[in-house]
């Protein structure tokens, strides 16, 4: 017998004979052994040391008793409890089958019936607990049996002792320790586990089954990350996933509940995990017409109350969600402009496997080019270059990549070396594996500009021959220059959106039209660096009038050097609707850009602001989420959406998807601002205070004011009007007119007309898009926009910003870019 062994067996009583070890975690080892006297087949589980030291021995053995006399069909009973040596441990049957764990690692998901089937069982299991005052605290797969069919609850004895534990802590023992977010596991703990809140009730453990049924249908947990603080914390801040899975047909009615029973506030969740299993099993059986058959995900106390658990009254209140829930859960895949999506891809950068570091570049050139001749062709859903740059970073086997980026076709590849030839290697993947042969195109070093140009075309040609369609890609570039590895890191960095990033991006652009002036893309992307900083108010070196004109003139010559340049137009589209100059002008350059490439991610992301403004509120959110859509990991897509669902007071899009562009990117702070202003205007303000809003630490003041600590707010803004008339901002990353629109948003909110005046006017003195629109025409200056002295100055700023563009732009009309 191995010594570990034998010193345990040494330990326990002489009834039990250890056989083999069978499960070790960080805190326990689980063995199989025998028993005599009943003469049976066992586990026993003991725990390490240093835990059961802190969990203290007879408390232990007396609440694992306790809750040794649940006896339900679908939970394992518990025979005994001990300590040996300084170890606790308890006993169980040993149960033939697997684990639910064990069942998932296997197959991946679980048929949607049967997946509710299991949850059913489960929360029969929690039920009868729950009834007895003792919640289970860990549900998690490995905490779940499956035998013959059906499901086992276990270790119901730890986490009532665990508990108590918690009273404990709770009562200021010395030295004890969290043990709500010490025993949990990230990826099924409710926000008040993560968060310490106390006391927990029976709503947790039904936060932790809607987790284990999204993983049986989706084969993934809900929420994950990097590292168990960083799942933690996606469990309380992010928005609930849509439980869509690609080829699963996931009944609307289950989507809902289960996002439901994920609500952040326990008294979103259902009172019972009963409640939740029969309105699970309602919304299976009757779920015929694709209508939801669950509940709104609201106050489930209100709406499932006691009289209302019959399938037609679920069917009646759920109803009333059908809109939103339409709204949230649609396809992105099956809507686009004026058609639908034939087909769907994603287009990885080839892998370098020439073993020159010259070649770095080359794979990401080739997807790139594939990408541009891709977006020309309407029915194909291509997802943008950075994106599918980004995800090069994570080790995803197809199936997830698909899943993640919602494609059904991915194009990867290499490029090797063969004597002075290079040759690249293209597979197309979907679901099933390979769906072609691995095709071989060869590229002459010598010529290498513009064998990347045929090479592209070719394999945009035969994906598209494989789906079905056809188009004409022969305006593209007949070579590429020696200004493309410039531009592309310069692309890649102007993806993040970042200070740093942008201002290196700038300095790529610059190199790549150095090294060849008549690059149009280098130009045309500058031009976007140039908008976006004025934007995001970040201090890249000049001015914002002079970035402003800058930005223009790129974009002009973009277009003069290449009429057929989807980005061009969009680039001068962009910048005209932020300065809001030339808005016929503006909305043409988008139609334009429309026409080049319909699935390009930059011109509906940016037309949307002229269709917001233009009252044409659908359209703008529709183009807005289809940029998200093709660009998802591209945190300022993102943002823009999150702004402008704040401008239109949809403050849930908002909050979901300015977290997700922080997320993305931490440092993206004009996400977390607006996040903020939607938490103060919707009187969340304690969530609202707990954001570290770095820059944007102004934002506060609007938290603090909904809180109605106005006087807190009042000197916040007073002090940081001095600080800003006398030193400036104190981050050199960023311009002054950010706080000064952060003054002029405070003053407004609280109606106090003519500082909001003064503000604003402050930040147009220095930047052409002193106060964002999106910003200026929220409820934020709701209270003071009839003010005949503010809407003077909203006129007379916007007016005058519009002519120190047009005479910076003349001033600099020679400039070189």
């Amino acid at each position: 017998m191995h010594p570990e062994l034998a010193r345990l067996q040494a330990a326990l009583p002489q009834r039990y004979t250890l056989i083999e070890a069978i499960d070790q975690g960080g805190m326990s080892r689980v063995y199989r052994a025998r028993e005599q006297l009943p003469d049976r087949d066992v586990v026993i589980k003991v725990f390490d040391e240093d835990l059961s030291s802190r969990l203290g021995g007879e408390s232990f053995v007396s609440e694992v008793e306790r809750t040794s006399r649940l006896v339900h069909p679908h939970i394992v009973p518990i025979y005994s409890a001990g300590q040996a040596n300084d170890a606790l441990y308890y006993v169980m049957p040993y149960i033939e089958g697997e684990s639910l764990r064990d069942r998932l690692d296997r197959d991946g998901r679980i048929p949607v019936p049967e997946a509710v089937r299991l949850t059913g069982q489960i929360a029969d299991a929690l039920q009868h607990a729950h009834d007895k005052g003792i919640l289970h605290r860990d549900i998690k797969p490995t905490n779940v049996l499956l035998q013959g069919g059906h499901a086992l609850v276990t270790d119901f004895g730890v986490a009532h002792a665990l508990r108590a534990a918690d009273v404990a802590r709770e009562r200021g023992a010395p030295g004890d320790a969290p043990w709500g977010l010490a025993f949990g596991t990230p990826e099924y703990m409710s926000p008040e586990q993560v968060e310490g809140r106390t006391p927990a009730d029976a709503r947790t453990d039904t936060y932790a089954l809607g987790c284990l049924l999204y993983e049986m249908i989706a084969g993934h947990p809900p929420f994950q990350a990097g590292s168990a603080k960083a799942t933690a914390m996606r469990q309380v801040r992010d928005p609930v996933p849509p439980l869509t899975v690609p080829g699963v047909d996931v009944p609307p009615g289950v989507q809902r509940l289960v996002a439901g029973a994920l609500a952040k506030d326990p008294a979103d969740r259902p009172d019972r995990v009963a409640d939740f299993a029969a309105a699970l099993s309602a919304a299976t059986a009757g779920d015929r017409s694709g209508a939801p058959s669950g509940p709104p995900a609201g106050r489930w106390a209100r709406a499932f109350g006691p009289g209302v658990r019959t399938t037609a009254a679920l069917l009646l209140v759920a109803a009333l969600a059908v809109t939103a829930l339409l709204w949230r859960s649609t396809d992105p895949t099956s809507l686009v402009a004026g058609g639908r999506w034939r087909a769907s891809v994603a287009v990885m950068p080839f892998e370098n496997r020439t073993s020159n570091s010259e070649f770095d570049n080359l794979g990401r050139s080739l997807a790139d080019e594939i990408i541009n001749n891709l977006t020309a062709v309407p029915e194909v859903r291509v997802i943008d270059t950075y994106t599918a740059a980004s995800l090069l970073k994570d080790s995803l086997g197809t199936p997830r990549l698909l899943d993640t980026l919602n494609v059904q076709h991915v194009i990867h590849g290499y490029i090797e070396r063969y004597g002075d030839a290079l040759v690249v290697n293209v597979s197309e993947s979907d679901r099933g594996g390979f769906l072609s042969r691995r095709d071989q195109h060869r590229l002459d070093p010598v010529t290498l500009d513009a064998d990347q140009v045929t090479i592209a075309q070719a394999v945009a040609l035969s994906f598209l021959d494989r789906v079905g369609l056809r188009a004409d890609l022969s305006a593209g570039p007949a070579s590429l220059g020696p200004g493309r590895d410039a531009y592309l890191t310069g692309n890649g960095l102007l993806g993040q959106r970042t200070p740093e990033a942008m201002r290196d991006a700038i300095g790529h652009f610059r190199e790549s039209i150095a090294l060849e002036p008549t690059y149009a893309p280098a130009h045309s992307a500058l031009s976007s660096a140039y908008a976006l900083s004025v934007y995001y108010k970040y201090d890249v070196g000049l001015p914002s009038y002079e970035l402003a004109a800058r930005s223009l003139a790129a974009a002009d010559s973009a277009i003069a050097l290449d009429p057929n340049l989807a980005n061009g137009y969009s680039a001068r589209g962009y910048i005209r609707a932020l300065l809001g100059i030339e808005i016929d002008g503006a909305e043409a350059d988008f139609a334009r850009a429309e026409e080049l490439a319909p699935n390009a991610p930059n011109g509906p992301s940016w037309s949307a602001r002229i269709l917001a403004e233009k009252g044409l509120i659908d359209q703008a959110f529709s183009e807005a989420r289809r940029a998200r859509d093709l660009d998802p990991l591209q945190a300022g897509r993102r943002t823009a959406l999150a702004s402008l669902g704040f401008q239109l007071g949809d403050y849930d899009v908002v909050i979901e998807e300015a977290r997700q562009a922080y997320r993305l990117e931490e440092e993206l702070l004009l996400a977390k601002a607006f996040e903020g202003r939607a938490l103060a205007l919707t009187g969340r303000g304690v969530e609202c205070l707990r954001i570290d809003f770095g820059v944007y630490d102004l934002v506060r003041a609007l938290c603090l004011h909904s809180l109605g600590r106005e006087e807190e707010a009042r000197t916040m803004a007073i002090e940081a009007g001095g600080t800003l008339t006398s030193s400036g901002i104190a981050d050199d990353r960023y311009l002054d007119e950010l706080v000064a629109q952060d003054l002029a948003s405070y003053y407004g909110l609280v109606g106090d007309a003519a500082n909001a005046a003064r503000w604003l006017r402050y930040a147009f003195d220095l930047s052409p898009a002193g106060v964002d629109d999106r910003v200026l025409f929220s409820a934020l200056f709701a209270p003071v926009r009839e003010d005949p002295g503010f809407a003077a100055a909203v006129a007379e700023s916007k007016a005058d910003a519009r002519i120190r563009v047009s005479q910076t732009r003349a001033r600099l009309d020679a400039i070189t870019p």
